[in-house]
C-alpha cells in the first residue's frame, strides 16, 4: 500500500503525465478540472519484467470523489502507452436520487470510446470508493469493495510492442488517492 509523502518531491513510483497532481496529508490528489488527469507508475518495465508473458497485473486503492456532480470521475488507468493511447476504469459518486456509474473506456489515437457502462448497484453515497482493477491477458476485471459489482470484460492486449503502464485517473473534479497497491 502506498501512502504518499510530500517530503521528497513526487511520490515513489508515480509521475503526473497530465493535470495537476499534489501530495498532502498522505494523499495524492488531482486538483485539475479537466477531461483527463493521469499519473503513471515509473519503472513499469523493471517492476514487471518477469510478467511479460502472460501479462498479469493490477492496482487497488481508496478513491475519494470530492465533488458529487454526475460528470465527476475517479479511477485507474491501464495499458498506458502515451497520452493518446490508454485504457481506464472510472467511477462516479452515488447521491440521493442518482446512482453512480462505473465505466470502462479506451482512448486510441486520441479518440475516446466507451467499452462498458453500468450503474454502481448497492453503492452508498459515501465519497470513498475502494476499487480494484486486475488485468489478466485479454480480461479486465474490476471489483468495487462493499458492493456486488465484479465486472469482467474481454479486451485485446495492446498492439504496441512495448510493455504498457498503469496508474491513477481523474476527470472533471478533485480526486484523492490513498492506500494504493500495485500487484
Amino acid at each position: 500500500m502506498q501512502t504518499f509523502d510530500s517530503c521528497c518531491g513526487n511520490p515513489p513510483n508515480l509521475t503526473g503525465r497530465s493535470g495537476t497532481w499534489t501530495i498532502e496529508n498522505g494523499y495524492m490528489r488531482s486538483s485539475a478540472n479537466q477531461a483527463s488527469s493521469i499519473a503513471t507508475l515509473n519503472n513499469w518495465d523493471i517492476i514487471f519484467k518477469d510478467r511479460l508473458s502472460p501479462p498479469v497485473y493490477g492496482i487497488s486503492g481508496r478513491i475519494y470523489l470530492e465533488w458529487s456532480g454526475a460528470g465527476n470521475w475517479g479511477g485507474f488507468m491501464y495499458d498506458y502507452i502515451d497520452a493518446r493511447n490508454y485504457r481506464e476504469v472510472r467511477v462516479s459518486r452515488s447521491v440521493p436520487g442518482r446512482l453512480g456509474e462505473i465505466v470502462l473506456a479506451e482512448t486510441v489515437n486520441g479518440v475516446w470510446r466507451e467499452v462498458f457502462r453500468a450503474p454502481r448497484l448497492q453503492s452508498s453515497t459515501d465519497r470513498e470508493v475502494w476499487l480494484t482493477l486486475r488485468r489478466e491477458n485479454d480480461r479486465t476485471i474490476v471489483h468495487e469493495l462493499n458492493t456486488v459489482s465484479n465486472i469482467q470484460v474481454r479486451q485485446a492486449p495492446p498492439t504496441v510492442p512495448t510493455l504498457s503502464g498503469l496508474g491513477l485517473f481523474a476527470a472533471w473534479n478533485q480526486v484523492r488517492f490513498d492506500d494504493v497497491g500495485i500487484f
